[in-house]
């Protein structure tokens, strides 16, 4: 008789252990891809909604102002304006990260300048890595240094 006690003992130590076991790999396999999923994906993939984007028009030029919170101090940002036709320009944002580098995990600002010639009623489209993105634009009068201009969101 108690050799069958020791016999239950073992089997139920080891279903212990066994269960043990599934739950540490369920909460290790689960939570990294959660993190995983909060991280944005390197390069093309960083998106955002909105860009807040400060223009002005001054001597027949448009100097659109801004920056881009990213993820962390790896990830770059590369932008150009593209001219559609006469009265239409594209702001064209993108990303890349360097995987060589290590860097803290904290939301890096990266600054932007952008000046085109173009006549005075000029429409602008905002594109980030490929997909269209909305631009909050802020109109910095003509005698006013773009450079100093602030942007106040409340909200």
């Amino acid at each position: 008789m108690e050799e069958s006690k020791k016999v239950v003992s073992i089997i139920w130590t080891l279903v212990v252990l066994v269960a043990l076991g599934a739950g540490l790999w369920y909460l290790i396999s689960h939570s990294s891809s959660k993190e995983a999923a909060m991280v944005p994906a390197p390069g093309s993939d960083y998106y955002v909604s909105l860009i807040q984007v400060k223009h002005q028009f001054k001597d027949g030029e448009h100097v659109y102002a801004g920056s881009i919170d990213l993820p962390n101090a790896c990830y770059r940002l590369d932008s150009h304006v593209e001219k559609v036709n006469d009265t239409s320009v594209v702001l064209n944002f993108e990303t890349s990260k360097n995987t060589e580098e290590m860097c803290a995990q904290t939301v890096t600002s990266r600054n932007f300048r952008l000046t085109i010639d173009a006549p005075m009623n000029t429409s602008v489209k905002g594109m980030l890595n490929g997909k269209s993105v909305d631009l909050n634009v802020f109109e910095v009068p003509a005698n006013q240094d773009i450079d100093l201009f602030e942007i106040n969101i409340k909200g």
